[in-house]
């Protein structure tokens, strides 16, 4: 009865309550009923039983269904888990305007309790953007901190942005725009925004693609005098910033910006790398400037150093990463990418040595008949993505160090469309460097 349709979210709780009240626990210990990212999309009753298990734990304040994708009919299944929540981390989920319509709803109840609300690295775009807002402004919404980094929002969906920003009843005090290419149409609508009534105490328009010509800058400059500004934090980081003097009294952030920033997408963060010989396994040759590696079936003849791996087939990059960086990289055959902290351990070719196999670094398998994500003993098997057994595929790697974020994604080879596979969510307490294991005997990776 659970698996039907037609069943209000509401309905399934009190069903699953009744089966229990019956000490019929079988539906708890099943693992099948279990929901963790995997290669398989949560099923509505999955969905239907983890609200269940949220409400009734001990403390329901932090939801978290990170890298979980569903269908529609699933994720609505979770808003009496999201009304119970303070805190709803919702990022890498692939919501698109229908599952918008759900949290929505629920903002709009009177029993709503989300303070907190991360739809970060989603695909809304205007269209969920706008069905979002029609929750933000109402009365009951609860909402102080929103995050939409990374959800393909335009124009269209900041309108809708500035009419929550200044609606009386808002409680919106902290907003992420980052990594949505809005560009100088966007900030100037955010600007009036500021200037007419606002309550925001930090905006983070990173990444946005904007150069802030002299007409924006006149009207943000009008918005930092006016009375009812109250802002506290300015995030214009990772733009293509023209030289502009802003007078921000508090924390302004406009670290990395510049014309190499003028790139749509995740390529305003692309690095070139090169792959360090002095880390290499002997039976990998490096080419193309240290920019290509191949597996060999003979050992070459490379000199003894400490930071080279003896028997483990990898090899690290020669630059370490901190802040944003999107690498394309295409593989030929098993391969393993991922990024590792300088003091991996280089002798023999245990978990230690091995990428992903432990606290030092994490990475990704792809091969034609497998792919998943790994760090320590965790491993997270992923939906397989079509790869022709004898042709080159690419994955695109973005790291947000400070955000403590580690993404891949399946390039497609005809439109360059980013499908998301997994994301790491962490702390990175030291510089990273990219890592390669080439597991077949035939394994190539270039750095693109």
């Amino acid at each position: 009865m659970l698996k039907r349709k037609d069943l209000s979210p509401e309905r399934c709780i009190n069903l699953i309550h009744c089966v229990l009240q019956l000490k019929d626990h079988t539906i708890l210990q099943n693992d099948n009923n279990q929901v963790s990212p995997s290669d398989t999309q949560p099923t509505p009753f999955q969905c239907s039983l983890l609200a269940y298990m949220f409400i009734m734990s001990e403390k329901p304040e932090e939801f978290d269904f990170r890298n979980n994708k569903t269908s529609e009919e699933a994720f609505r299944r979770l808003a009496p888990a999201l009304l119970s929540c303070t805190r709803a981390l919702l990022n890498f989920c692939d919501i698109t305007v229908l599952e918008c319509a759900t949290v929505s709803s629920v903002l709009q109840s009177e029993n709503s309790r989300l303070s907190v609300l991360d739809l970060g690295h989603n695909n809304l775009r205007d269209e969920g953007v706008i069905r979002l807002c029609c929750g933000l402004r109402n009365p009951n919404c609860k909402v102080e901190t929103l995050n939409l980094r990374h959800n393909h929002v335009g124009v269209g969906g900041v309108k809708a942005i500035c009419e929550v920003l200044t609606c009386p009843t808002s409680k919106l005090q902290n907003l992420d725009l980052s990594c949505n290419d809005l560009g100088d149409p966007g900030a100037k609508l955010l600007a009036v925004a500021l200037h007419k009534h606002c309550k925001l105490q930090a905006l983070r328009l990173s990444g946005c693609l904007i150069t802030l010509p002299e007409i924006v800058s006149s009207v943000q400059a009008v918005a930092l005098r006016s009375e009812a500004f109250q802002m506290k934090e300015l995030d214009l980081s990772y733009n293509p910033l023209r030289y502009v003097q802003l007078d921000f009294p508090l924390q302004l952030n406009m670290d990395h910006t510049g014309e190499s920033r003028n790139k749509p997408g995740l390529k305003k963060y692309a690095s070139e790398l090169t792959l360090d010989p002095s880390t290499a396994n002997r039976f990998l040759s490096l080419s193309e400037g240290n920019r290509k590696v191949t597996r060999q079936r003979k050992a070459r003849d490379y000199p003894s150093t400490q930071e080279r791996f003896d028997e483990c087939n990898q090899v690290l990059s020669k630059e370490d990463l901190g802040g944003r960086h999107y690498l394309e990289i295409e593989c030929l055959h098993d391969v393993h990418i991922g990024m590792a902290y300088k003091r991996l351990k280089r002798n023999g070719a245990g978990d230690n040595v091995t990428l992903g196999r432990n606290a030092l670094s994490w990475a990704l398998y792809a091969s034609k008949d497998k792919f998943y994500a790994q760090h320590e003993k965790i491993i997270h098997n992923l939906r397989l993505p079509e790869i022709k057994s004898d042709e080159s595929y690419r994955i695109g790697v973005f790291l947000d160090r400070p955000a403590g974020l580690l993404s891949f994604n399946k390039i497609s080879s005809e439109s360059d469309k980013l499908t998301h596979l997994y994301t790491f969510h962490t702390t990175f307490t030291e510089p990273l460097y990219l890592g390669l294991r080439l597991q077949s005997p035939t394994s190539t990776i270039s750095l693109k």
